[in-house]
């Protein structure tokens, strides 16, 4: 594509999905799409005719321990902890996401913050929990 470009020009070069894929795939891939981490072209995840799927939820079975914590946590009393809770405008994030983050971590028995900000930007399940937030360190650390 040009440097200059507008949207007419977008909808021209890609009137729908597929293209829009196979020019992505294009410049992503030389030949085959490939996996970026073991470079075999069979592990490619598509869903529904997409490289990515619609939402991070969908790798998450009903039965998964974190699902059942999601719904713990969602129905339980934080009255306490949220007197006590200082989030300021710099490193503030949702109370029951965190806990649920802590708890969570907790059962995958993970101790360190600086492991927990780790995995909130790299495990599934803590990526789902957090809502796509990544507290750093410090803000679980003082939590």
């Amino acid at each position: 594509m040009s440097e200059n470009y507008n949207l007419f020009y977008f909808f021209k070069q890609f009137p729908d999905e597929d293209s829009c894929r196979k020019y992505l795939e294009k410049r992503s891939w030389v030949n085959t799409p490939t996996c970026s981490h073991c470079g075999n072209a069979q592990k490619i995840y598509r869903y529904n005719n997409l490289l990515f799927p619609h939402c991070i939820g969908d790798f998450i079975p009903e039965n998964d321990p974190v699902s059942v914590l999601d719904v713990i946590v969602k129905y339980l009393d934080v009255s306490a902890i949220e007197a006590k809770y200082k989030g300021n405008c710099a490193s503030s994030f949702a109370l029951r996401r965190l806990v649920k983050v802590i708890l969570y971590a907790y059962l995958e028995n993970i101790h360190s913050g600086s492991k927990l900000e780790a995995m909130l930007k790299r495990d599934v399940n803590f990526t789902w929990l957090s809502g796509m937030h990544h507290p750093d360190f410090n803000t679980i650390n003082l939590f």
